[in-house]
């Protein structure tokens, strides 16, 4: 009895062994290649596709960085116009009257 399950077990031990091994060799199939030669492709693809998006990315901040930089121009400006219409007087630019020459004649 203990020998036939040692038979048994060498057995299902062979079978099994020869099952995962029947399918293993050093060499890749030209299948196999050219899956892993398309694989390649497609990732030189995205990361062309990543640096053009990084690169629209640094483009858009750039811009961003700009518009912001020219909205804080335009409220100092504001800030300085407000502050100088704070202290206007109106009077003191009321033009003056001017004389009209009299008119030389006879008198």
């Amino acid at each position: 009895m203990k020998k036939n399950r040692t038979y048994l077990l060498l057995g299902t031990a062979v079978l099994m062994s020869s099952v995962l091994f029947a399918g293993c060799t050093k060499y890749a199939t030209p299948e196999e290649l050219a899956a892993l030669d398309a694989k390649n492709a497609e990732i030189k693809k995205l990361r062309d596709q990543v640096a053009a998006c990084n690169n629209a990315n640094s483009a858009l901040n750039s811009q961003i960085a700009d518009a912001e930089a020219q909205l804080r121009r335009a409220q100092d400006d504001k800030a300085f116009v407000e502050r100088g219409l704070a202290t206007f007087n109106p009077a003191a630019f009321a033009p003056k009257p001017v004389e009209t020459p009299k008119k030389k004649g006879k008198k």
